[in-house]
C-alpha cells in the first residue's frame, strides 16, 4: 500500500477508494490497541464516495490513500485525548498540517494510541493498553507515536502522523520496521498539537517508503497558519545553491563505542546481532557514497540528558498547565513557592498514569534560576556540537540500542515509585535532535534473529528466555534493527536522499513482510497481562471507545494471552450464538481470482437436517461443499468435525455421487463404517483386513488403500465426486504422511475435498498447496472455539490436593502455579524427613500398610467430586496395567453395572475359540472392567480393546488408563483427562509434552453436551518452571510440515504410470511447496549468518585455531582412552567405596566435540562504561579486553579442566546390571513406548555394571521421589539426568546416583575414609562436604605450583595412571597413552598456554565456526531449495535400482521391478523381491515361508530372544544375504546407508511363534515363543504378515508366476484362522 502502487491499482480499476475501506475496517478493528478513536465505517465510506465523486483532473496526490492520526493532533469532529481520558475535547477545527493530507485527498480513518501527553519513548504509557508491535507483540512498539508507527509496520495503513519531541518519530518506526521522518523545528506547523514541549514540538510522518515520506512532508509543508503559527520558521537556507548529492561523496560520524553499549536484558546474543547490524549499517552508508570521520559525540549526549534532568521538564508542565490546574484552588499572589507547590500537586493528581504524573511532577523541581541557568548550560553543548558537526555532513546513529519485552519496561515504570532507565536508555540518541535543531529520518537497516529455547550465546538473558517462554509464544525472537541519520538544521530533502540511497541499499521493505519475517501475536484484546499495571488504579477499567463494529471481541476476550496468529488479510469473521464463531478465508490458485466472501447456504432443503443449530464453522463448510468448492476445517477436538464427514456422505447419496472417506486407522475406519453404515445404509468399507460393499455409494477406507487405489488407477477412484480426509493432521506424520500427500495429489482433478483436522496454525499454507495442486479454490475454516471449556489443574507429587493454573478462559494462574511448586517441595522434604528419621517408624517390608499412591488419591477425588468418566494418559503399556491394578480396592460399578458389563464381555468373547478363551489376558481384563476400571493400549487384543471402548462409550468404566494413541482419531472424550508425568520417553530421553501432544490428549476432557466444562489434571513429580507449565498448557498447536519421502515401490509405480514422473510428483509435493516458499527467507538467513561470521573477532586467530585443533585432537584420545578404563575388566578392581571418581553426563564418545567454553562477547573498547545521567540509566565499567585478568584466570590450565567435564563425587558401591534394581525415581517407569511390542522394556541390551555415586545436584532437576530418598537413576522416573555439580556448590543436594560404569570419566588416586549409613540426608551431605574439603586443597596446591597438570588440568586430585596403577599393558591403550603425553607437552608449550584472552578467544573461534556451520547448511539449503527437492535422493535411488535391475538403461521397468511396485506392505520391498526372485521362497515349507516373511514386518528388539530353530536358520541367512546387497548398492550410491546395520533391521525374533502358528499352533502356545511381545502387538504383527503375504502373492501373480503365488496363498489361508483375525465388533 506504498503510494505508488496505490495510485497504480486506482488508475488501473482494479481498486477504489471505497473497496478498500471495506477491506481495510476489519482489519482496523481488530488492532489490537492501535487505535484510540476510530472513524465509523459509514463516515468513511461517505469519504471514499466524496472523493470518488471527484473529477479525474482534481484529484489530489493522495486520492483515497488512508492514513491515521496521533491522538494528540486535532481532527475536526474526532475526540483528542492525548490518552488521558479525563483531557478529551472534540475540536472544531483539524490541525492544519493534517488539513493539507486531507486537501490532498487522504482518508483520515483515526486517532492513534500513544504515551499519555507524548511522555515517553516505549510505548506502554497508555491507559488503552499497549500498542501491538508489527513483529512480535510481546516487545515494546516505541513511543510516544505508538499507534502510528505499529500500523503502519503492520500494513494496516499507507502512512500515519505522530509527533516529535524527544524522538517519538523516530524510535517506534525503528521498533516497527518503518521510516519515520522528522523535519527541521519550524518546518511544518504545530497549530492542531497539544504541546508536549511546545519549543520542541514537531509533527512526523510514519512512512512505508523514504520517497514516500518525503512526499508527504512536502504536502505537509503546505499547511499554513499565518500567525497564528508562532513556532513556524523559514529557512534560512532559501536562494542558496543546493548541497552537492549524496552520490558525490560526503562525510559521517558515529558515536564512539563508549556510547554504544548494547548489553541489556536481551543477553549477549542480542548485544552481538545489534553490534554486527551497526556495523553493517556503517559499512551500507561508506558503500553509498560515505568517509567516516572521528567525531566527539560528547556534547550530544550531554545536551540529551538536559530534556528530561533539567528545568525543560517544566515545560511539559507548562503544556497542559490549564487542565492540571483546572479546579485547584489558585496560588496566593506571586509567591514562587506556591507556584512550586501547585506544579507538585500533579504528584496526587489520578487522572494522570503514575508515571506520566512523576516525569511532569518533575516540574516542582527547578526554579527560574534553574531554567536560565540550563539556558546557558545548552548554549554552551550547541556550540561544541556545531564544532563536531562542521566536519561531518550528518551523524549516524541506532535508532534505539535495545529490544524490551512489555513486562521489561513494567519492571521499573509499574513500581510504586516509577522510574525509567529504559526509556532514558531509549533517548540516548534522540533526545538531543531538537534541542541541537537537528533533522532526522530512521529508516529498518536490518533483521535481529536471537533464539532464546537454545543454549550459548543467548544464555546470558535467562529472565528474557523465562519470560518469552511464559508467553506461550517461540523461544526464537526476530526483531528489526534501526539506523537514524541525522543532519543540520534545513538539510531535510539532502538528508532524505542519502537516506533513500541507504533504502536501496539495504533492500528491506515495511514491517514483518518487508523483512520477511511472519509476525507474532498473542491475540489478547486486553494488551500483554501487565499492561494494566501500568495504569492508575482509577483508570484500569477506563480505556478508550471500542473500536465500532469490532466483531472479533468474543473470540479474543476467550482466547485470552494465547498465541494466534493475527487474523490474515481477506479473511472474514463469522460469529454466532454463545460467544461461538470462526474464521474463513478462501485460497484461490495462483493465477486466478475470486470472491473472498464466505459462500451463502444453498437454496432448498440440505442433504441432511440436524436436530441443533450448527455452529458457524460448521455451517460455512457445508456451505462452501455445497457451492462445490473444497474446504479445509481445522478446530478442537469434539468440536463437532464429524457433521461435515456425514454432510458429506448425504450429498453424495442425494446428488447419486460416489463419496470417500478416508482415515489413517483401520480401528477409526471401522467405528466410523459402524455410525455412517446406520445413518445411511449404502456405506462400504475398505481396509487392507476387510471388504464390505466395495460399489457402495460411499464408502469409508484407509488412506492406504485409497492411495494404492490411485497409484493404480482404480476405476472406484475415478468415480469419485467428493473425498474427506479426517484427521489430515497425519501428514507430518514421518512414517505415515508421504501416504497423505500422495493421496493428495493423485486424487482426480474434478473431485472436491473436504480436510478435517486439529486446529493447524498454518491452515492456509496447506490449503494454498491444495489450490494450486488441484487448480481449484479451497475455503479454510479454522475456529479456537471449544464447545466445552477446559480447567487445567496440577497434582503435586505427594500432596493432596489440586491447583488451578489455567481457567476456563485461559487464564494462566501464576499464583495457583507457584502454590502447586511450593506443595511440591513441602511434599519431598516431608518425605525427605520422614526417611532421615530411618526406618524406625515405617512399614515392614511386605507390608501393604503405608499411604495411598498419587493416582489412588486423584481417582478417589474425581469420584468423590463426580468428575467422572476419568481417562488417566500413561507413556507405557506396562504403566497402564500397573495402574489399573493398583486400584483394585476401588469398586466403582454398581450391581445392575456389573451386569451390563458381563453381558457385554460374555457376548463379545463367545466369538473366541473355547481355548482363547482361557488366555490370561481375557481373564485377566473381565475383574477390571466389573469394578469399573480398564486400560487401553496397542498391546491388548483387538477385540477386548473394542469391548473397552464400547463399555466407556456406554459409561460402564469410569476410569479408563490409555496410552497416546487413544486419544488420536477415536471420539471418545470424557469428563476429566489425567496425565500421570509430564515427560515422556522420545526414544533417545526424557522430555517435557509438547504442547501439541498435550492439547491432542486434553482434547479429550470435556463431553459437548454433557459437562459444562472438562477438567484437565496434570501430574507433576519434578521441579518445572513455570514457562515449561505455560507453553506445555497454553502453547501454540504444532503446525503442518511435510513428511514426505521416497520409497522404491513408488519410483517404480510412478514409472509404470503413464503420463506421471516422480519429478512430476516431487513438484507436486507440500514438501517442494514449503521449501520453494521459504526460499526468501533461507536466503535471507543465509546472507545473515554469512555476514554474522565474518563479523566475528578472533584475536590471533591462527594461533587460537592450531591451539583448538590440538584440543580436539586431546579429546577425541582421552575419550577412547575413557574407554578402556571404564572397561569392568580393568576397572572392577579399582570401584573401592570413598575413592573419588569423574563421572560424565555421558559415555565416552570419540566422535565428541569440544564443550562451549563460554558464550561470545565482542570485543570492549578499553575504558568503556556507560554515559551515566541518563534518568537512572547509569553505566557500567566493564572495560578490559579479551576478557582474561592478570592471575591467567582463562588460561591453558582452565581450559584444559574445562574440556575434561564432568563432576567430582564419591563412590558407594558397583553391582551388576541384572541385580540392580531401579531406586526411588529410578527407571522404571516410561522405558517401553506405544510404537513397541514388548511386555518386558524396551530392547537393547543395558549396561553390564551399575555404579552408585554420591554426588551433588540441582534440587530443582530431581523427582520428588529422588529428592525424598537421596537416590536417583540416570534417565529415570520419567525425568531427565539431574543437573549435577561440583561438590560444595551453593543450593546443591546431596544424593546418590546410580549410574551406567560407562559414565565413569577418571578414578582418582584418593580414597577417603570408610562412608557412614548415607539413608538420612545429613550423612550424604556431611560425605559429600568431606569431598568438597580434599578437592578443595588439591586445587589450592595447584594453584601454588602455578596450574600442575595433577587431575587432568585446573589441580584436581591425582588420577590413577592406566599403564602404572591399572596395569593396562594393552597396545592400543599404551598408543593412547604415548600420544596423550605428547599432546600434552606440545599444548603446555604452545605459546597461548599462559595468555589469559585464551578462552574467550577459543569461545569467539566456536562462535565463529558455528556460525560458519550454519551459513554452510543455510546456503545448502537454499540450494536444495532453487530446485527439486530429494533431486539427489531420488538420483541416488534410481541409481540403485538400475544395479539391481528393476529398471533398464533407458529407464523401463524390469519383470523385477513390476513385482517390487506392488509390494507397500514390508520393510524394504527390494530386498524381499530379491528374496523372490533369487528362488529363496520355492522350497521353503509354509511355516519355513511365513516365518520368513516375519522379518519383513517385525522391528523391536528382545532382551530374551534365542536364535531361530535349525529350519530356520537356512532362510534366515538367505534374507541376511539379500539384504547385505541391497544395503551395499545403496551405501554405493551415497544413500548415508550403514550396510550392518540396514541388515540388522530385519529382525527374527518373530520366526519361530509365526512358524508355529502356521503349524496350527494355540495361540497360547505361540506367545509363549515370544515372551516380551504383548497379544495385541503379536496380533498386529500376524495380520500385517497376512496382508504383506497377500501382496506378495497378488503382484506373483502380476508377473505370471502363478506357482509361487499360489504357494503365498495356501500360507496365507493356514495364517488367517483365530483370536488374530477375530471380526472388530464394529462390523
Amino acid at each position: 500500500m506504498d503510494l505508488a502502487s496505490l495510485a497504480a491499482a486506482y488508475a488501473s480499476g482494479a481498486a477504489t477508494p471505497s473497496g478498500l475501506v471495506r477491506a481495510l475496517y476489519p482489519r482496523l478493528a481488530g488492532a489490537r490497541a492501535v487505535f484510540i478513536h476510530l472513524a465509523p465505517l459509514e463516515a468513511l465510506l461517505a469519504r471514499a464516495a466524496a472523493l470518488e465523486a471527484q473529477p479525474a483532473g482534481e484529484r489530489g496526490a493522495l486520492w483515497g490513500v488512508p492514513f491515521a492520526t496521533k491522538d494528540n493532533v486535532d481532527v475536526a469532529g474526532m475526540p483528542t485525548t492525548a490518552a488521558c481520558p479525563a483531557f478529551s475535547y472534540v475540536p472544531a477545527a483539524t490541525a492544519v498540517a493534517v488539513q493539507a493530507l486531507e486537501d490532498a485527498g487522504g482518508i483520515n480513518v483515526g486517532k492513534t494510541n500513544l504515551d499519555q501527553f507524548a511522555s515517553g519513548l516505549v510505548g506502554t504509557r497508555s491507559p488503552h493498553g499497549v500498542a501491538a508491535n508489527a513483529f512480535d507483540d510481546r516487545f515494546i512498539p516505541g513511543g510516544s507515536s505508538s499507534g502510528s508507527a505499529a500500523a503502519v509496520g503492520a500494513g494496516l495503513l499507507s502512512f500515519a502522523l505522530g509527533t516529535d519531541t524527544a524522538g517519538s518519530g523516530r524510535v517506534p518506526a525503528g521498533y516497527n520496521g518503518c521510516v519515520g521522518l522528522k523535519g527541521t523545528l519550524g518546518k511544518i506547523s504545530t497549530v492542531g498539537v497539544v504541546p508536549a514541549c511546545a519549543s520542541l514540538d514537531c509533527l512526523t510522518v510514519f512512512a512505508r517508503s523514504v520517497a514516500d515520506g518525503a512526499a508527504l512532508m512536502a504536502i505537509m509543508e503546505t499547511g499554513d497558519a499565518g500567525a497564528a503559527d508562532v513556532w513556524r520558521r523559514s529557512s534560512p537556507l532559501k536562494g542558496l545553491p543546493p548541497p552537492p548529492p549524496p552520490s558525490e561523496g560526503f562525510r559521517f560520524g558515529v558515536p564512539g563505542p563508549a556510547f554504544l553499549d548494547w548489553d541489556g536484558p536481551g543477553g549477549p546474543a542480542m548485544a552481538a546481532a545489534s553490534a554486527a547490524a551497526f556495523a553493517d549499517a556503517v559499512a551500507r552508508v561508506c558503500a553509498v557514497g560515505g568517509v567516516q570521520a572521528p567525531l566527539d559525540f560528547a556534547p550530544f549526549a550531554e545536551a540529551a540528558a538536559l530534556l528530561y534532568q533539567s528545568s525543560y521538564v517544566a515545560e511539559r508542565y507548562s503544556g497542559i498547565r490549564a487542565f492540571l490546574d483546572a479546579g485547584a484552588p489558585p496560588p496566593p499572589g506571586d509567591d514562587p513557592g506556591a507556584v512550586l507547590a501547585a506544579q507538585r500537586r500533579v504528584n496526587g493528581d489520578a487522572r494522570l498514569l503514575p508515571v506520566t504524573r512523576a516525569i511532569i511532577s518533575g516540574a516542582g523541581k527547578f526554579t527560574a534560576t534553574d531554567a536560565f541557568d540550563d539556558k546557558a548550560r545548552l548554549a554552551a553543548l550547541a556550540a561544541a556540537a556545531r564544532a563536531a558537526l562542521s566536519t561531518v555532513d550528518l551523524l549516524l546513529v541506532p535508532t534505539a540500542l535495545e529490544h524490551y519485552l512489555v513486562e521489561e519496561i513494567a519492571d521499573t515504570e509499574a513500581a510504586p515509585t516509577p522510574t525509567w532507565p529504559r526509556n532514558a536508555k531509549n533517548g540516548r540518541f534522540t533526545n538531543f535532535v531538537n534541542l541541537l535543531d537537528m533533522c532526522g529520518i530512521a529508516l529498518p537497516s536490518g533483521l535481529l534473529r536471537v533464539d532464546y529455547g537454545a543454549a550459548g550465546p543467548a544464555g546470558g538473558a535467562g529472565e528474557r528466555a523465562a519470560r518469552l517462554a511464559a508467553s506461550g509464544g517461540p523461544a526464537a525472537v526476530a526483531l528489526p534493527f534501526g539506523v537514524t541519520l541525522l543532519a543540520p538544521a534545513w538539510r531535510d530533502e539532502w538528508l532524505w536522499g542519502v537516506a533513500a540511497a541507504l533504502e536501496a541499499k539495504a533492500g528491506l521493505g515495511c514491517g514483518p513482510a518487508g523483512h520477511g519475517v511472519v509476525p507474532v501475536r498473542r491475540g489478547s484484546a486486553a494488551g500483554p497481562p501487565r499492561a494494566a499495571a501500568m495504569a492508575a488504579p482509577s483508570e484500569k477499567r477506563a480505556g478508550g471507545p471500542e473500536p465500532p463494529g469490532d466483531a472479533r471481541a468474543p473470540k479474543l476476550a476467550r482466547l485470552g494471552d494465547d498465541v494466534v496468529a493475527a487474523m490474515p488479510v481477506g479473511a472474514n469473521l463469522i460469529t454466532g450464538a454463545g460467544g461461538r464463531a470462526c474464521t474463513h478465508e478462501v485460497c484461490w490458485p495462483p493465477g486466478a481470482a475470486g470472491s473472498a466472501a464466505p459462500p451463502p447456504a444453498r437454496p432448498g432443503p440440505p442433504a441432511r437436517a440436524y436436530p441443533f443449530e450448527l455452529d458457524p464453522f460448521q455451517q460455512t463448510a457445508i456451505n462452501a461443499l455445497e457451492a462445490g468448492h473444497n474446504v479445509l476445517v481445522a478446530a478442537h477436538t469434539s468440536a463437532g468435525k464429524t457433521v461435515i464427514a456425514e454432510y458429506a456422505f448425504a450429498m453424495g447419496i442425494r446428488d447419486r455421487t460416489r463419496v470417500v472417506y478416508t482415515s489413517p486407522l483401520k480401528a477409526l475406519s471401522n467405528q466410523k463404517y459402524r455410525e455412517l453404515a446406520e445413518a445411511f445404509g449404502d456405506v462400504g468399507l475398505m481396509t487392507g483386513d476387510v471388504t464390505i460393499n466395495p460399489r457402495a455409494t460411499c464408502l469409508v477406507m484407509t488412506t492406504e488403500i485409497l492411495r494404492s487405489m490411485l497409484f493404480r488407477g482404480s476405476e472406484v477412484v475415478a468415480e469419485v465426486g467428493l473425498l474427506v480426509y479426517d484427521e489430515v493432521h497425519y501428514l507430518r506424520d514421518a512414517e505415515r504422511g508421504v501416504v497423505w500427500e500422495e493421496s493428495i495429489v493423485l486424487a482426480p482433478r474434478g473431485a472436491r475435498m473436504a480436510f478435517l483436522s486439529a486446529t493447524i496454525p498454518n491452515a492456509a499454507e496447506f490449503a494454498g498447496w491444495v489450490a494450486a495442486s488441484h487448480g481449484s479454490a479451497v475455503h479454510v475454516v479454522y475456529t479456537e472455539f471449544r464447545p466445552t471449556p477446559l480447567q487445567h489443574y496440577i497434582f503435586p507429587a505427594g500432596a493432596d490436593g489440586l491447583f488451578l493454573v489455567v481457567d476456563e478462559a485461559g487464564r494462566f494462574r501464576d499464583d495457583n502455579f507457584q502454590a502447586a511448586v511450593a506443595a511440591l517441595q513441602d511434599a519431598a522434604a516431608a518425605a525427605a524427613t520422614a526417611r532421615g528419621r530411618g526406618h524406625k517408624g515405617a512399614p515392614a517390608a511386605g507390608s501393604k500398610a503405608g499411604p495411598p499412591s498419587d493416582v489412588f488419591k486423584l481417582v478417589a477425588m474425581v469420584m468423590a467430586r463426580r468428575y467422572d468418566p476419568l481417562i488417566v494418559f500413561a507413556f507405557s503399556k506396562r504403566e497402564c496395567e500397573a495402574l489399573a491394578g493398583s486400584l483394585g480396592a476401588l469398586d466403582l460399578n454398581s450391581d445392575d453395572e456389573k451386569a451390563l458389563v458381563d453381558g457385554v464381555f460374555r457376548n463379545a468373547v463367545d466369538v473366541l475359540a473355547e481355548e482363547d478363551q482361557r488366555l490370561p489376558q481375557v481373564g485377566a481384563l473381565l475383574p477390571m472392567l466389573r469394578r469399573g476400571v480398564g486400560v487401553h493400549h496397542s498391546g491388548l487384543l483387538p477385540l477386548l480393546k473394542e469391548v473397552v471402548e464400547l463399555l466407556f462409550q456406554e459409561g460402564l468404566l469410569k476410569v479408563l488408563f490409555a496410552t497416546e494413541t487413544f486419544s488420536t482419531g477415536l471420539n471418545m472424550p470424557a469428563k476429566t483427562v489425567a496425565f500421570t508425568r509430564a515427560r515422556k520417553w522420545d526414544g533417545g530421553a526424557f522430555r517435557w509434552l509438547r504442547s501439541g501432544e498435550y492439547i491432542q490428549m486434553s482434547g479429550r476432557a470435556g463431553r459437548r453436551g454433557l459437562d459444562d466444562r472438562g477438567v484437565v489434571v496434570l501430574m507433576v513429580d519434578a521441579q518445572m518452571e513455570p514457562a515449561v507449565a505455560r507453553d506445555m498448557i497454553k502453547g501454540a498447536p504444532d503446525p503442518l510440515v511435510s513428511a514426505f519421502s521416497l520409497r522404491y515401490s513408488q519410483l517404480l509405480a510412478l514409472a509404470r504410470t503413464e503420463g506421471t514422473t516422480a519429478e512430476m510428483l516431487l513438484q507436486a509435493s507440500f514438501r517442494q511447496w514449503q521449501v520453494r516458499h521459504s526460499l526468501p527467507q533461507l536466503e535471507r538467513r543465509a546472507a545473515e549468518l554469512a555476514a554474522e561470521r565474518d563479523a566475528v573477532v578472533v584475536p590471533r586467530e591462527e594461533q587460537v585455531s592450531a591451539f583448538a585443533e590440538l584440543l580436539e585432537t586431546r579429546l577425541r584420545l582421552s575419550e577412547a582412552l575413557r574407554g578402556a578404563v571404564a572397561d569392568p575388566a580393568a576397572s572392577l578392581r579399582f570401584l573401592q567405596p570413598g575413592r573419588l571418581v569423574r563421572v560424565d553426563t555421558a559415555p565416552p564418545d570419540p566422535e565428541r566435540g569440544l564443550p562451549s567454553l563460554g558464550a561470545y562477547a565482542p570485543p570492549q573498547p578499553a575504558g568503556g562504561g556507560g554515559e551515566g545521567g541518563e534518568g537512572g540509566e547509569g553505566g557500567d565499567a566493564d572495560g578490559g579486553e579479551g576478557g582474561g585478568d592478570a592471575d591467567g584466570a582463562g588460561a591453558g590450565p582452565e581450559v584444559v579442566a574445562a574440556l575434561d567435564g564432568g563432576v567430582w563425587g564419591v563412590l558407594v558401591s558397583f553391582e551388576k546390571a541384572g541385580k540392580h534394581k531401579p531406586r526411588a525415581g529410578g527407571a522404571g517407569a516410561g522405558s517401553d513406548d506405544e510404537g513397541g511390542g514388548g511386555r518386558g522394556g524396551r530392547g537393547g541390551g543395558g549396561p553390564r555394571f551399575i555404579i552408585d555415586v554420591l554426588l551433588a545436584a540441582d534440587p530443582k532437576t530431581l523427582t520428588n521421589a529422588a529428592a525424598a530418598s537421596g537416590a536417583a537413576a540416570a534417565g529415570g522416573g520419567g525425568g531427565a539426568l539431574p543437573r549435577l555439580l561440583p561438590p560444595g556448590a551453593p543450593g546443591g543436594a546431596a544424593v546418590v546416583l546410580s549410574l551406567p560404569l560407562e559414565h565413569l570419566a577418571a578414578l582418582s588416586a584418593v580414597r577417603m575414609k570408610a562412608l557412614k549409613d548415607l539413608r538420612s540426608a545429613g550423612a550424604r551431605a556431611a560425605a559429600l562436604a568431606g569431598a568438597a574439603e580434599v578437592l578443595s586443597r588439591y586445587a589450592a596446591a595447584a594453584r601454588g605450583k602455578g596450574g600442575a597438570k595433577g587431575g587432568g588440568g585446573g589441580g584436581g586430585p591425582p588420577l590413577l595412571d592406566p599403564q602404572q596403577d591399572m596395569q593396562l599393558s594393552d597396545k592400543e591403550v599404551s598408543r593412547l597413552v604415548t600420544r596423550l603425553e605428547g599432546l600434552e607437552s606440545r599444548l603446555t608449550g604452545h605459546a597461548l598456554w599462559g595468555w589469559p584472552g585464551l578462552r574467550p578467544a577459543l569461545a569467539a573461534l566456536q562462535h565463529k565456526q558455528a556460525l560458519g556451520r550454519a551459513a554452510r547448511a543455510a546456503k545448502k539449503e537454499v540450494k536444495a531449495a532453487q530446485g527439486l527437492v530429494l533431486a539427489d535422493e531420488l538420483k541416488a535411488r534410481t541409481r540403485v535400482l538400475r544395479r539391481l535391475g528393476y529398471i533398464d538403461a533407458e529407464g523401463l521397468v524390469t519383470s523385477k521391478g513390476r513385482l517390487a511396485a506392488e509390494l507397500t506392505s514390508g520393510h524394504d520391498e527390494l530386498v524381499l523381491s530379491e528374496l523372490l526372485m533369487g528362488g529363496a521362497f520355492a522350497d521353503l515349507s509354509p511355516d519355513q515361508l511365513v516365518a520368513l516373511c516375519s522379518c519383513f514386518v517385525w522391528s523391536e528388539r528382545s532382551q530374551t530372544a534365542k536364535p531361530p530353530a535349525e529350519a530356520l536358520r537356512g532362510p534366515l541367512s538367505a534374507l541376511r544375504k539379500a539384504a547385505r546387497a541391497v544395503g551395499a548398492a545403496a551405501a554405493d550410491a551415497k544413500l548415508g546407508v550403514d550396510v550392518d546395520d540396514f541388515v540388522d533391521t530385519f529382525r527374527p525374533e518373530l520366526m519361530d511363534a509365526a512358524a508355529s502358528w502356521t503349524r496350527g499352533q494355540r495361540f497360547a502356545d505361540v506367545l509363549a515363543l515370544a515372551p516380551d511381545v504383548f497379544e495385541g502387538s503379536l496380533v498386529r504383527a500376524v495380520r500385517r504378515l497376512e496382508e504383506l503375504m497377500r501382496q506378495v502373492a497378488g503382484a506373483l501373480r502380476g508377473i505370471g508366476d502363478a506357482d509361487l503365488a499360489a504357494k503365498f496363498e495356501d500360507a496365507c489361508g493356514r495364517v488367517k484362522r483365530g483370536v488374530i483375525f477375530t471380526t472388530s465388533l464394529y462390523l
